[in-house]
């Protein structure tokens, strides 16, 4: 037998693909060829047989390793071993039988991994043993996900802005809520977002699931994780609905011999490393006190039962659980508080003070222009330490009834909870439990024809619950507030301009999430073509409860915190809402193989573009007319849709696959591809589900407190909508697109490695585009609107280089570089027209790589017990700063009473940069107080400002992250592996959040450590932080 050619290509979501060409020594076809395709871990089989061309397919394919029986009368039966599908893959051989006895059996070995000469997609895949042997920060697989090339986190920007902007990842320019991801061919966007400030985006199932701790155990733990496969450009129209990367993860099956293990872990601030702003607020202790505690395992077997007649029946079930316990301090960041002075002299009404963190000095800071400002400086983050933890469990079921159909069902269950704190008497409790069902089918009806079903359903819930009390005084109370949380809340905001200020409030909420989601694909082989043909339907309830009436409090000066008078309370009150949204896709696509070295992927998919609707009959409100002539606006009647839905939106897809040069382990394979991947509006939509109809406003100017009830009914009583934003969107809204295309060269460089060059580029087109204009002097039926025509673009370039290792010599790699530049239309407000530059995702330079070393095994009993069963793994992170939009004027809508912010002036060619040692960093934005020639100023009242977007950067990120492991055999079916992980080994401060405001004290200073920019109580498994250690036991039997 003579193995010519292996041909790799992404196909199925969660299963892999065999496909091949049987012949004789003279290239003719052999038909009836019988083929049997096994699994080295559970001995179930897939067999086929091929047709009269000599061409057969096997689909529905679970990922591992395989071995592959071919049988004909008059030839020798050759076997292929170590063959390793991976998720969604399509692995092809062309074989050529030896004459000779049936009896007699050749076999070649066809482990190692070969370049993708099969498909135009960009893709990596992540399998088992990396997932077992990279340190992981917190048992989650966001490390993993970031090794991709063309990926890079959320900006740390991102939290301390507010900007609603879900999802922890930004693949090639994307928005990080561009993304898909699916657990075992099932939709797994299940994202609520988390704190007490919750998302209508978040709502939208727009991006993925995680726990209160901002883990991915919520998705799969990584113990029950088989592997992954993030796609990040360029895939087959099977894949969609988003433009950004595809993350497809497959869980792991039982075996046909009982396994399991058994782990636990240990954490604790007694060995790490202090927080590098100890050096910068020395009469403050931060270095936050931890204990991590994370117990967890796993068991995997057969199921025996009755036999069917028939004697394949097989059954396997895998269970995994896991549970983490964590006690933690806040992390501390630099605010200002009321001074002792302010707190002092206080009415008995301004008795909210005593809810602020005391300040850290007697000092009270000035304003600019020389008056006391009423603020004292404070490390705001203090206080014993909170609970937070979460629990894991799933169980998986699989079931072979025949050689041509199985079965598989999967359970999960992770509820967890976590309680942060932002003051010394303030302690919000997070509480997110997800629960799945997938099932899956996969049904060979013939040699050429193979059916795969994949439907879940999901369900994820949140709750937010504040714990305030400080002098026996309820918070609510103050404000003349007589309910608790969920039906009212409350907040005071301090904000002195010039200084800066803190926040305390009562704030609560709860929303939910939940889903079903059938997809189905048939494939069709019929001569040189593989033909799929499929449907993704998702239908998405979601809940959002926010309080029924809130009130928001606050203070500009000093004379408003003293005489207990707000110079503004905003009255809201709300709605719950119940949107529904509806997603249809189908998908037509054939892999053309003209030849044994050329490849053509055409593909065509069909969005839909259906508005959100209310399950309650209680739609969001819209309006029609001349959004360009306020006056002629009207209010639609409710149940009038935010657009009209359109059912066929088409998106081709082309892609070529040539073998350039086919010498063994040297081949060489030019990649080129083109296609059309639509965005939808929903995450903008659902934020109508928020504003008219379901919230109005009530502004009141130097009120005293507590309000009267009076006043508190008549806000209650509000309905109109003049009080409140009204989301209009084009009646013929289309769907937004990003035009994709790349260029890739992979080289084999031997049989287990490769190396992968690419040129990426995509267009952004129709665009979603927010305008908010204030029309109630031109249309008394209205206050705000916020309008959503199409039309801006973006852009995106990159050269990117991976290189990748499987197992061999015990060394494992996967490295990547991006060299990217990703450009948009932004503004720092939706009331200020938008300006072409540079992204908040624009990262030049990205570094990402890990490996792992099984040390040699040593000879001699002694020797193996000591030497033997050492392993190092490393992990590389490194890339260039994040963009800052700068905000200069602080605003006041007169509709809704939020604060917005104009965009600043730039004065000639001065550095924007000022270094100085005394800053964390080294160095802060030239503006502000601080500056003696400033750079950046603040525009006139109501201008938008004129400095480039996004035309200053924070800081670089780098950190090393280390494993160390000792495995020992005790004996024959019990392993003990020891490990120690250190995160950020070289202690490498990375900063993260930089005040943006020029108006406050520390304008341009980083005030936040990188892994505590991303919100959440989860900052100890976020990348960035200082030192940490982690020491684990395992038991494997």
């Amino acid at each position: 037998m003579l193995l010519l050619l292996t041909l790799r290509a992404v196909a199925q979501v969660s299963t892999a693909t065999v496909v091949g060409t049987v012949q004789d020594s003279s290239g003719a076809a052999i038909p009836e060829a019988q083929l049997r395709l096994m699994n080295d871990q559970t001995g179930t089989e897939n067999d086929s047989k091929t047709g009269g061309d000599g061409r057969f397919l096997l689909t529905g394919v679970l990922p591992g390793t395989y071995r592959l029986w071919i049988q004909r009368a008059g030839f020798a039966t050759t076997q292929l071993s170590g063959i390793t599908l991976n998720i969604g893959e399509t692995r092809g051989f062309l074989v050529r039988l030896k004459i000779g006895p049936v009896t007699e059996s050749v076999t070649v070995d066809a482990s190692g991994i070969t370049p993708t000469t099969n498909d135009a997609s960009v893709t990596t895949v992540v399998d088992r043993r990396f997932v077992n042997t990279v340190p992981l920060n917190g048992q989650s697989f966001q490390d993993l996900i970031s090794m991709t090339p063309g990926i890079v986190t959320q900006t740390p920007q991102a939290a301390g802005q507010g900007s609603g902007e879900p999802g922890d990842f930004s693949v090639n320019g994307q928005s990080p809520s561009a993304n898909s991801f699916y657990i075992d061919g099932v939709s797994a966007n299940l994202s609520l977002g988390s704190g007490q400030r919750g998302s209508a985006i978040s709502n939208a199932g727009s991006s993925a699931g995680s726990t209160a701790l901002g883990t991915t155990q919520s998705l799969v733990s990584i113990d029950a994780l088989q592997e992954i496969r993030v796609l990040t450009s360029n895939y087959s129209a099977e894949y969609g609905r988003t433009p950004g990367g595809q993350f497809t993860f497959v869980t792991r099956s039982g075996t046909e011999h009982f396994h399991g293990t058994f782990f636990g872990m240990w954490r604790g601030y007694q060995i790490d490393a202090p927080d590098p702003f100890q050096s910068y607020f020395p009469s403050q202790d931060i270095n936050h006190k931890f204990a991590q505690y994370d117990l967890g395992g796993t068991a995997s077997g057969p199921v025996r039962l009755p036999k069917t007649s028939y004697k394949f029946d097989r059954t396997f079930f895998f269970i995994s659980f896991e549970g983490l316990n964590l006690t933690q301090q806040h992390p501390a960041f630099p605010s200002f508080v009321p001074s002792y002075d302010v707190r002092l002299h206080a009415v008995f009404a301004s008795r909210y003070l005593g809810y602020f963190v005391g300040p850290s000095s007697p000092y009270e800071l000035p304003t600019p222009d020389g008056h006391l400002s009423g603020l004292s400086f404070a490390s705001v983050g203090f206080g014993d330490p909170q609970p937070a933890g979460l629990s894991t469990a799933s169980l998986r079921i699989d079931h072979t009834f025949t050689p041509k159909l199985s079965a598989f069902t999967r359970f999960g269950d992770t509820p967890s909870n976590s309680s942060q704190g932002s003051t010394q008497s303030q302690i919000f409790t997070n509480r997110i439990r997800t629960q799945t069902m997938t099932l899956g089918v996969n049904y060979q009806a013939s040699p050429k024809i193979n059916y795969e079903l994949r439907f879940g359903i999901a369900r994820n819930r949140l709750s937010t619950v504040p714990n305030l009390n400080s002098f026996g005084v309820h918070f609510n109370q103050i404000f003349g507030l007589s309910d608790d949380c969920p039906r009212v809340t409350a907040s005071v905001t301090i904000d002195v301009v010039g200084v800066g200020g803190s926040r305390v409030s009562s704030d609560c909420n709860s929303s939910s999430i939940a889903q079903w989601n059938l997809r189905n694909t048939l494939s069709i082989q019929t001569g040189q073509h593989l033909f799929k043909l499929g449907f993704d339907q998702r239908h998405l309830a979601s809940r959002f409860t926010p309080p029924a009436l809130s009130v928001y409090a606050y203070l500009f000066d000093r004379k408003s915190m003293i005489d207990g008078i707000p110079s503004e309370i905003t009255i809201s009150k709300n709605e719950t809402a119940h949107p529904v949204l509806n997603q249809f896709s189908a998908f037509v696509q054939d892999e053309w193989r003209p030849s044994h070295s050329l490849t053509l992927s055409l593909g065509l998919r069909s969005e839909a573009n259906l508005a959100p609707h209310a399950s309650d009959g209680k739609d969001a409100y819209t309006a029609s007319g001349d959004v360009a002539n306020p006056s002629t606006l009207t209010i639609a009647s409710r149940g009038t849709p935010l657009w009209t839905g359109s059912w066929f939106n088409l998106a081709p897809r082309l892609g070529l696959a040539w073998l350039v040069g086919s010498r063994p382990e040297r081949e060489l394979v030019l990649r080129v591809g083109a296609g059309v991947f639509f965005d939808t509006g929903d995450r903008q939509a659902f934020r109508a589900f928020t504003a008219a109809g379901f919230h109005s406003t009530t502004i009141l100017e130097n009120t005293p407190v507590p309000l009267t009830p009076d006043l508190l009914a008549n806000a209650a009583a509000a309905t109109s909508l003049t009080r409140s934003t009204t989301f209009v969107f084009p009646r013929d809204l289309q769907l937004p697109y990003s035009l994709q295309w790349d260029v890739a060269l992979e080289k084999a460089l031997g049989r287990n490695q490769t190396l992968t060059a690419s040129y990426i580029g995509s267009h952004g087109a129709r665009l979603l585009e927010e305008q908010r204009r204030y029309v109630a002097p031109m249309n008394p039926q209205l206050g705000d609107i916020s309008y959503f025509p199409n039309g801006i673009t973006s852009n995106y370039q990159s050269l990117q280089v991976k290189f990748q290792r499987s197992i061999a010599r015990g060394v494992q790699a996967l490295t990547s570089y991006t060299w990217a530049h990703s450009q948009d239309y932004g503004s720092t407000d939706p009331a200020f027209p938008l300006v072409y530059g540079n992204s908040d995702y624009d990262i030049r330079h990205n570094a990402e790589g890990a490996v792992s070393w099984d040390l040699p095994q040593p000879t001699g009993l002694i020797s193996r017990y000591v030497f033997g069963g050492w392993g190092i793994e490393g992990r590389l992170i490194a890339r260039s700063a994040f963009p800052v939009t700068l905000f200069g004027n602080r605003l006041l809508d007169p509709v809704t009473g939020e604060r917005y912010y104009s965009g600043v002036n730039r004065l000639g060619n001065r550095s924007f940069y000022l270094h100085n040692s005394q800053y964390p960093g080294g160095r802060i934005f030239n503006g502000g107080q601080n500056a003696a020639n400033p750079a950046f100023v603040l525009p006139l009242e109501g201008e938008a400002g004129d400095a480039p977007r996004n035309i200053v950067r924070g800081f670089s990120a780098i950190q090393v992250n280390i494993g160390i492991r000792k495995e020992i055999r005790i004996y024959e079916r019990l392993t003990v592996q020891f490990k120690g992980e250190a995160f950020n080994l070289l202690n490498h401060p990375n900063y993260g959040y930089i005040d943006p405001n020029v108006t406050d004290l520390l304008f341009g200073q980083s005030t936040r450590m990188l892994n505590q920019s991303f919100g959440g109580s989860g900052a100890l498994y976020q990348q960035g932080g200082p030192r940490s250690v982690q020491l684990g036991l395992r038991f494997i039997f």
